[in-house]
């Protein structure tokens, strides 16, 4: 009985390491076949995509050739880059049978609140490109100054999700589309010239006239100030502690910011100069003794 017992436990390890082999053969050659398909649809999706980037890239360039618009070519280019690489994986991906096309789609339909809320951005950005393109309130090459964000500078490139721009100083934004249009934007490419104001406080006891003689004389030594345009010294302000006076002039976009930085620290030579005060923000206070 005793042999018998043993002999049936043997059989039954036999059987039981026979089945595991026979799994795990299986499941190795389920791993290989699968990595086999992983790297086939790489090197698939390695070639198709040179090959439809260099397409979209001739088309774009016949686009050039034609005379159209930059702002039309580059967002059409960037559309059509994304859309058909896109469209590319998903099919390699279903007709290799790496992941089943009903796996794809339950797990869109599982994941849409999550897609939608994590899209939302991304949609944003992408109406706001279309709008850009459609509307035109600026093109490749314009200056434009977004109000509100402290950035302005040359447009460069204007793209599916986002608006390089270059300011006048060599930095460059990757500005998103949404910000464009949720914001006011100022073009000021109409005649590459924007309008400086320099202004100053000085003390009530000054004489006024003086002071803005001055300001006209600095005004007219300044040669990169474009003559014509309404140029004139004003008083701005009856201010608390001061009388604000200014002139304003048309400048070239630019040299904006040096003849600004020049001309500020002109009137602050020229006025130590001429022992004009500049008076700091101050508080008067009269003490009254009762009788």
């Amino acid at each position: 009985m005793a042999d018998v017992s043993i002999q049936g436990t043997v059989a039954e390890v036999t059987t039981e390491v026979s089945f595991l082999q026979q799994k795990l053969n299986e499941l190795g050659t389920n791993a290989l076949n699968y990595c086999i398909r992983i790297a086939i649809a790489i090197l698939i999706y390695f070639v198709l995509s040179k090959i439809i980037v260099k397409l979209i890239k001739g088309a774009v360039n016949r686009m050039k050739k034609r005379g159209v618009d930059p702002t039309v070519y580059n967002f059409v280019g960037s559309v059509a880059k994304f859309l058909t690489l896109t469209f590319l994986l998903v099919t390699i991906v279903v007709q290799l049978n790496i992941i089943a096309a009903s796996s794809i789609a339950a797990l869109l339909a599982a994941a849409g609140v999550g897609i939608s809320l994590a899209a939302q951005g991304v949609l944003s950005n992408l109406a706001g490109g279309l709008l850009l393109l459609l509307l035109k309130p600026f093109k490749v090459g314009d200056y434009i100054q977004i109000i509100g964000k402290d950035i302005e500078g040359v447009v460069k490139k204007i793209s599916i999700y986002y608006t390089q721009i270059e300011t006048l100083y060599g930095d460059r934004y990757e500005v998103p589309n949404s910000s464009l249009t949720d914001n006011t934007v100022r073009n000021l490419n109409s005649n590459y010239m924007r309008k400086l104001n320099i202004e100053v406080g000085i003390s009530y006891d000054e004489d006024v006239d003086k002071c803005l003689a001055i300001m006209q004389d600095i005004m007219d030594g300044e040669k990169r100030l474009l003559q014509g345009y309404g140029r004139r010294v004003y008083v701005e302000e009856l201010g608390a502690h001061s009388v604000i006076i200014g002139f304003r002039a048309m400048v070239p976009i630019s040299l904006y910011y040096d003849i600004r930085w020049d001309l500020n620290r002109e009137v602050r030579v020229r006025f130590k100069e001429k022992g004009i005060e500049i008076p700091y923000e101050q508080l008067d206070v009269h003490i009254k003794k009762d009788a």
